[in-house]
């Protein structure tokens, strides 16, 4: 798929490219319990190429479990930045590594 984004700070638009793929089912397990999940992973390229700059990529994964009431127990969120500062050509420079978890899961009120 790909999208349009703004950057609200200077009003500049990108075309972002979302790859996404379901990669099977996997079994985890989170402070609110264990899960049978669907994981499915994105790529996003954001499209902010820069003269010497090359394109942030972010890599997320998350574990879907269809039975749960929630939107998804556990996201995984990698993001690879600005290889400008690298002095080799397959280099990258990692930027923010995020995990998030499903931490308690209440039933619904009638």
């Amino acid at each position: 798929m790909r999208v349009t984004a703004t950057n609200p700070a200077t009003g500049r638009r990108n075309s972002v490219r979302v790859d996404g793929e379901v990669l099977g089912s996997e079994r985890i397990s989170t402070p609110a319990g264990a899960f049978d999940t669907i994981k499915v992973r994105r790529r996003v390229y954001a499209g902010d190429v820069e003269s010497f700059l090359r394109e942030t990529t972010i890599v997320e994964t998350d574990w879907y479990a269809p039975g749960a009431r929630s939107r998804g127990e556990k996201r995984q969120q990698i993001s690879w930045m600005d290889v400008s500062r690298c002095t080799r050509r397959d280099c990258s420079f990692r930027g923010d590594w995020n995990i998030f978890e499903l931490m308690e899961v209440r039933a619904e009120k009638p």
